[in-house]
């Protein structure tokens, strides 16, 4: 083995042994994971790691699962020098699990407003945003904490030219959606007061005033992936479309087959505006940018509307003429919608005496034989 290799080995194995064991302990770590994040954080005292793996030995947070971070940031030490130092974060979702892993601890109710806030070092008073949480309890103990803007966000200074202006700005989410992070921080305090034995140490990042790089980064991988995503669906979309188009383009031609029987009879100048009504658009070329489904059900609607309009229209027909007018053969005419329809009822032979002629129907066909 190399001197690179031979030093991982020894931090491995002293990681090893630093960690935490027997009851209490809810998480072990395998010697891959441990060489991963020697890896990762080559910079780092072995001091934070230890710290990193103790406090997800206990609380049972799964680091691979995002439930806990390391983060590196840089401090100025007493000399005037960086040093990278090792802080410990955890998700807000797990730190909310954990809480009510206390018995008494029932659910959070928050307000979220503009207050006065008096700034003790400058005694300036400002209106600025607050939340105040107030966790239930059990025995009716509940506990409330209120958390101040200024108290809470995190704040990066302005530069021109790579040089300071003396302004500084919100950063990430606290520039964005800053009541959801104000209001994150007033549950996690008073969550941490009324659960402190579930909660103690623990710290999540909208509190901590750290910049998760880690997470910048998997958000912006993520969002990477979903736009790859987006445009592989658009492409199988497109395709979809063009292999359905011969079909689309003959469901929309039925549809203005049965919306011409519809409408039938009406003035023109109501026509359209019934049509569209009928069938929720503004234009036909709408129908266009519906998928196969969504028009053959707008024609399987208007199919039975046409049917019932024609039925209806046969039988007043049927009733206003005279026995002698239907053995005369003087019928009614009838559109070919109605003859064509894939959906006529089941086909009925009905025999009506009219005086001593016997006339036999078939009510779907419009048709009429009729026996001298």
């Amino acid at each position: 083995m190399n001197e690179k290799e031979v030093k991982e080995s020894k931090e491995v194995g002293f990681l090893k042994e630093a960690m935490l064991s027997g009851e209490g302990v809810k998480r072990q770590f395998a010697d891959n994971y441990i060489k991963i994040l020697l890896q990762k954080h080559p910079a780092l005292d072995l001091k934070y790691i230890v710290n990193f793996l103790h406090k997800a030995q206990i609380t049972g947070a799964n680091p691979a699962m995002d439930e806990i971070y390391l983060i590196e940031r840089k401090t100025k030490n007493s000399r005037g020098e960086w040093d990278v130092v090792g802080s410990v974060v955890f998700n807000y979702r797990f730190f909310l699990q954990k809480a009510k892993e206390n018995p008494k601890y029932q659910t959070v109710k928050t307000i979220v407003g503009v207050g006065d806030y008096f700034n003790p070092i400058s005694s300036e008073t400002i209106k600025t945003l607050f939340c105040t949480a107030t966790v239930l309890m059990e025995n009716n103990c509940d506990v409330s904490f209120t958390a101040w803007f200024p108290e809470f966000v995190q704040m990066k200074d302005e530069y021109v030219n790579k040089e300071k202006t003396g302004n500084q700005t919100p950063v990430g989410l606290w520039a964005s959606k800053p009541y959801f992070m104000i209001e994150k921080c007033a549950i996690a305090n008073a969550s941490r007061w009324a659960a402190p034995k579930e909660l103690s140490g623990m710290y999540i990042e909208e509190e901590s005033g750290i910049e998760n790089a880690e997470t910048d980064k998997r958000n912006d991988f993520i969002e990477a992936e979903s736009k790859k995503v987006e445009v592989v669906q658009r492409i199988e979309k497109s395709k979809e479309l063009r292999e359905e188009k011969p079909q689309l383009e003959s469901v929309i031609g039925e549809i203005k087959t049965h919306l011409a029987t519809l409408t039938d009879g009406m003035k023109s100048v109501g026509k359209a505006a019934f049509m569209f009504e009928k069938i929720g658009i503004k234009s036909f070329k709408e129908l266009s940018c519906m998928s196969l489904e969504e028009v053959k059900e707008i024609c399987s609607n208007l199919e039975k509307l046409a049917t019932e309009k024609e039925v209806n229209r046969f039988n007043e027909a049927k009733n206003a003429l005279k026995p002698e007018e239907i053995i005369k053969g003087d019928m009614p005419k009838f559109s070919n919608s109605f003859e064509s329809s894939d959906t006529q009822p089941e086909k009925e032979t009905v025999q009506e005496s009219l005086g001593h002629k016997a006339v036999n129907k078939k009510v779907s066909d419009v048709k009429f034989k009729v026996d001298i």
